[in-house]
């Protein structure tokens, strides 16, 4: 496409309205502009962040899947670590999954004080990386 064209083009999407699909920009333009009816270009203007998930599984020390246990999730982030999220809790399977995060370096922890055990993984786009937890043992409830 010649740039006089691409320009039309261009105007011509503005003029009319944007018609999306996944990746391209289309657009009708009734009875055409320069004998052009419809105009397809790539959709460069709209960003695409590419993101991993996390799953964080739970075991306690006879290696059996601990269910109903919150999972809360640190991004280390120039020396330190920030919060990111946390699970409602793991599922019978004791898997915990935690989407849209950034590639970086990840601490996922269970349980608090003396029975705080965690884990560290680094996500990579558009993956999900597994991380172990075992060992976990939960507070002894008050009575």
């Amino acid at each position: 496409m010649n740039t006089r064209i691409g320009r039309i083009a261009v105007g011509a999407l503005l003029m009319l309205g944007l018609g999306l699909a996944p990746g391209i920009i289309t657009a009708s333009v009734p009875g055409g502009v320069d004998g052009i009816s419809e105009i397809s270009l790539p959709d460069e203007a709209t960003p695409q962040t590419l993101v991993g998930s996390l799953r964080v599984v739970v075991m306690d020390k006879d290696g059996v899947p601990v269910p109903s246990v919150e999972v809360v999730v640190y991004q280390h982030h120039q020396g330190s670590w920030t919060y990111v999220a946390r699970t409602s809790g793991t599922d019978i399977d004791g898997i915990g999954l935690i989407e849209s995060l950034e590639p970086g370096l990840y601490k996922a922890v269970v349980g608090k004080g003396y029975s705080e055990v965690h884990k560290i993984g680094y996500i990579e786009e558009g993956k999900t990386t597994t991380v172990i937890i075992e060992g976990y043992r939960p507070a002894p409830k008050m009575r």
